[in-house]
């Protein structure tokens, strides 16, 4: 994933893609709305992160930019191609506007955990964490609150194959995606109540907080 950025005298963001079947966009670059369409489009991923970046920074004035996105992860795949969007438009809007403070790995890893929030998918933070923090011939085991990388070894000659099924799934037209983030979070619950974790259980919404 990649995204060529261009600095605008105007106050406003105009997004673009290489692929031609994806339409062209454009909006303020401080008062914008992002809403949630019930086919979910591609720019909208870019606004989430670059709303959760100036929330932060709190910044006022954010830079106008002209905004290209090439890239090559099949959409709507499982393959992460939203995590890659989020975790690109990020880094652009930190760059444009000279916010270094945000420069850091892990936080950028945590702001874009939650960017999904903003058009109604409640994703965990992997994809997000592991595109930050990923290094050339390593494993990561990632922990979080807060995030805790770390390094694992592999057998030698050891492979992965990632593959695309062909099969596509609209994240925002079917529920399926929030259910299973919610009945994780509920079978945390059970299994904390029902170790005898009394008063206590109904904060327990990770399998690692039991």
């Amino acid at each position: 994933m990649a995204i060529a950025c261009a600095l605008s005298d105007t106050a406003n963001i105009r997004f673009s893609n290489v692929e031609p079947s994806l339409p062209d966009y454009s909006c303020p670059a401080m008062d914008f709305a992002i809403e949630k369409e019930t086919e979910l489009q591609w720019y909208l991923y870019l606004l989430c992160r670059h709303k959760g970046i100036l929330e932060e920074a709190c910044l006022k004035n954010p830079r106008g930019m002209d905004l290209l996105v090439d890239g090559s992860i099949p959409p709507s795949s499982g393959l992460s191609s939203s995590s890659a969007l989020v975790c690109c438009a990020a880094l652009v809007t930190v760059y444009a506007n000279k916010l270094d403070d945000l420069l850091d790995k892990k936080r950028l890893a945590e702001l874009c955990a939650h960017a999904e929030h903003y058009i109604g998918t409640e994703g965990g933070g992997m994809d997000q964490a592991i595109s930050f923090l990923a290094e050339p011939g390593k494993a990561k085991m990632i922990e979080f609150n807060p995030i805790r990388p770390s390094n694992v070894s592999l057998p030698v000659g050891t492979q992965f194959v990632i593959s695309n099924c062909l099969i596509k799934t609209n994240k925002v037209a079917f529920a399926v995606f929030n259910e299973r983030v919610m009945e994780c979070h509920l079978a945390a619950q059970v299994i904390s109540k029902k170790s005898g974790q009394v008063g206590s259980w109904k904060n327990k919404y990770t399998c690692c907080r039991l």
